[in-house]
C-alpha cells in the first residue's frame, strides 16, 4: 500500500464511476468526494490486487479515501491513476 496526494478529480467524473442512482439522478464518485470535503492535496491510499479486498481486474488498483470517519474505496485503472496522481504514481 502506498499513499499519494490527490492531484486531479477529472477521471473520477467518468460514467463508470457513478456511485448510485437516486431520485434526483446519478451521483458521480467525484461529486460525492467533493461534497464530503475531499480536496486536491488530500492523501489517498492505493492498493494493488494482492492488497485490496475488492475484486479488481488485472490493470486496476483500489483507491481508498478516508476523512472525518468516512471511508470510501473505488477501483481505478492504472491509466486513470496516472491522471489522478500524476508523475508520483509509480506502482
Amino acid at each position: 500500500m502506498i499513499s499519494i496526494k490527490l492531484k486531479n478529480y477529472e477521471p473520477l467524473f467518468a460514467e463508470k464511476h457513478i456511485v448510485y442512482e437516486c431520485p434526483d439522478g446519478p451521483i458521480r464518485f467525484a461529486d460525492m468526494l467533493i461534497e464530503e470535503g475531499f480536496k486536491i492535496g488530500d492523501d489517498v491510499q492505493i492498493e494493488n490486487q494482492d492488497e485490496c479486498k475488492l475484486p479488481l481486474l488485472k490493470d486496476e488498483y483500489c483507491l481508498t479515501f478516508k476523512k472525518n470517519g468516512l471511508f470510501i474505496e473505488e477501483p481505478c485503472t492504472k491509466r486513470e491513476c496516472k491522471k489522478i496522481f500524476g508523475k508520483e504514481f509509480d506502482y
